[in-house]
């Protein structure tokens, strides 16, 4: 504790009386500061410090019977405040509580201020014991004495309100210069560099540590990737605190080192930018290769007849899936039979060797097998109607050949492809009436077999 008895006054107005102030104090502030103003000609004393380890106060004229704990607690007796303002002829005074281990020591620095328009400046000169300041970058330096920064950067290091000190820095190591208020730093590894100055009013000396960030090689932008058409993947980014992905596009979140990969349309290379916790950069880079959809081919469509059946045969990847399955032999085989009741479409899914899926589809036909459709009746009688004997064949397949028979087993007409069927005469001459035995041949063209059929028809007029 430093206790002060403000009788500034007395040796120009004859007065011991001062109006106290409490004008900062921790922890509501970052800093303590109590004033004492002469109650006739105003002369001014401050005591303070930028620290959150003091307390200021006002009242009791020494130390006893108040104590440095109770002073920092608040509970220094009667007459004490740690708030507010009073007149009185009271002292001010100044307390910090340190923790300080076995063996070692500890400095503390506050001021004593006897002109307000010094009071900031002394203030901030007990951040660093006497130290007027240093600014890294236009940003002061606290009271560790500690600066960070990333190893290709460049620091600029300004001693504040200095100006009547000569400057010495050492090492001289990753410095501009070594003398001088201003000086640009660019060490490559963690220095701390001693700060000595020298001028009529004394002797200064302090200590900046410079605290380098090597990242190199922090950033990973995970292994190099495929994807298909059509899919999402997760990026799989480490190494930092934030990130940063470029170029954004196709990205749900370029801040995001896991983030999800929507469909590119071509190969891309993404570049990570991992920063450490003071932002220093490190970049990484992935290849993902965007796979073309293989190409499926189910075959052309089939014709198959009721009853039968028919093989499908699939193309262009690894493995497959036919749907519906129910008629197949094996809905994954890649040469499955079917045997459909029906017209019916099979939708066919193929997956290649790296994972891309791609669709095709054939339609397989049903059909009724051919069969021999006989006329028993006609009507040679030149009305137009009815007038030949002709077969056909119903379903795929094709008439080859038919022979007409007598009642007597003698051969009255032998078809020959393209006539248009017996109109009922042998060499000119109309037949009689009656039943003729008829042998016909035809091919069907879905079992690809010869099919015959023994019918009758009558010649009517």
């Amino acid at each position: 504790m430093r206790n002060v008895d403000p009788d500034q006054d007395l040796d120009h107005c004859g007065s011991f009386g001062t109006t106290n102030e409490i004008i900062y104090n921790p922890p509501t502030d970052d800093t303590a500061l109590v004033s004492a103003i002469g109650d006739v000609c105003g002369c001014y004393l401050g005591i303070g410090a930028i620290d959150e380890r003091a307390r200021v106060s006002f009242g009791n004229f020494f130390i006893s019977p108040a104590t440095p704990e109770g002073g920092w607690m608040g509970d220094a007796g009667e007459g004490y405040s740690d708030e507010g303002s009073t007149w009185c002829d009271c002292a001010i005074q100044i307390s910090f509580q340190l923790d300080i281990a076995a063996g070692e020591c500890e400095t503390i620095y506050f001021a004593h201020v006897l002109d307000p328009s010094d009071l900031q400046v002394a203030l901030e000169a007990t951040l660093t014991g006497g130290f007027v300041g240093v600014s890294a970058d236009g940003t002061q330096i606290d009271t560790s004495g500690i600066v960070e920064k990333c190893e290709l950067d460049t620091l600029t290091l300004e001693i504040l309100n200095a100006e009547e000190y000569e400057w010495t820095w050492t090492p001289s190591f990753g410095l501009s210069a070594d003398t001088g208020a201003i000086v640009f730093a660019f060490p490559d590894t963690t220095t701390t560099y001693i700060v000595h100055g020298l001028s009529e009013c004394g002797e200064l000396l302090d200590t900046i540590t410079i605290i380098v960030h090597n990242v190199q090689g922090n950033a990973n932008a995970g292994p190099d990737t495929l994807i298909c058409p059509d899919d999402t993947l997760n990026l799989m980014g480490s190494g930092g605190v934030t990130y940063l992905w470029q170029p954004p596009v196709y990205l749900e979140d370029q801040t995001d080192p896991n983030t999800a990969l929507n469909n590119p349309p071509t190969d891309m290379y993404y570049f990570l930018i991992a920063y450490d916790d003071i932002g220093c950069p490190d970049t990484d880079v992935v290849y993902i290769d965007r796979k073309p959809r293989p190409d499926i081919d189910a075959g052309p469509d089939k014709i198959m007849a009721l009853g039968t059946f028919t093989q499908l045969f699939a193309n262009g990847g690894e493995t497959y899936l036919w749907v519906p399955g129910e008629t197949l032999s094996d809905s994954t085989a890649d040469n499955p039979i079917a045997t459909p009741d029906d017209t019916i479409t099979y939708l066919l899914t193929g997956t290649d060797e790296f994972g891309c899926v791609n669709w095709d589809s054939v339609t397989v036909f049903v059909i009724d097998p051919a069969f021999i459709q006989n006329p028993n009746i006609f009507t040679p009688n030149y009305d137009g109607v009815n007038d030949k004997y002709l077969p056909n064949v119903e379903g795929l397949g094709v008439l080859i050949d038919f022979q007409v028979y007598n009642r007597w087993g003698a051969l009255v007409y032998d078809w020959s492809a393209g006539e248009q069927g017996w109109d009922g005469t042998v060499n000119g001459k109309m037949q009689e009436i009656g039943t003729y035995l008829v042998l016909i041949e035809a091919y069907d063209s879905i079992k690809q077999v010869e099919i015959r059929k023994t019918a009758n028809v009558i010649l009517m007029k």
